[in-house]
C-alpha cells in the first residue's frame, strides 16, 4: 500500500495492540514531494470528487452478491461519508484508493474495505 514517484509519496503506518480485545488502526500519508505538503483526496481528484468517489463505490459494490451485500448498512450517504474521509492511499500507477474501516460501512465481519475511485490526471 504504499507508492513513491517524482511527485508524490504515499504511505501507510498500521498500529495493531492484543490485549482483552484487538485494537487495529490505520495512519495514512500523502505527500506532495514539490511542495512537501499533504495530499486531500480533493487535491489529487478535483472539485467533484466525492461524488465521482461515491459512484465509483456504488458501482463496485452493486457487483458484490448477495452475501457481501448483506454486510453493508442501509442508508449510507457515501458522498456525505467520502467528504470527511482522509483515509487514501495512492498506487504507483496513480490510482487514489479510498478506505473504510470496520464498522464505517458494512458490519465489522466485512473487515476493512479499500476501493479504487479514480486516477490522478497525470498520472
Amino acid at each position: 500500500m504504499t507508492s513513491v514517484t517524482d511527485q508524490w509519496a504515499s504511505f501507510v503506518v498500521t498500529k495493531t495492540e492484543s490485549l482483552a480485545s484487538a485494537y487495529f488502526r490505520q495512519y495514512f500519508y500523502n505527500l506532495d514531494l514539490e511542495t512537501g505538503q499533504s495530499l486531500t483526496l480533493r487535491d489529487v481528484l478535483g472539485p467533484n470528487w466525492a461524488a465521482q468517489g461515491a459512484a465509483a463505490v456504488e458501482e463496485q459494490l452493486s457487483q458484490w452478491d448477495q452475501e457481501q451485500k448483506a454486510l453493508l448498512f442501509d442508508n449510507v450517504d457515501l458522498e456525505a461519508l467520502l467528504e470527511e474521509k482522509e483515509d487514501f492511499y495512492l498506487q504507483e500507477d496513480g490510482t487514489v484508493v479510498v478506505v473504510f474501516d470496520k464498522y464505517e460501512i458494512a458490519a465489522g465481519a466485512a473487515g476493512v474495505l479499500e476501493f479504487p475511485i479514480g486516477k490522478l490526471p497525470q498520472a
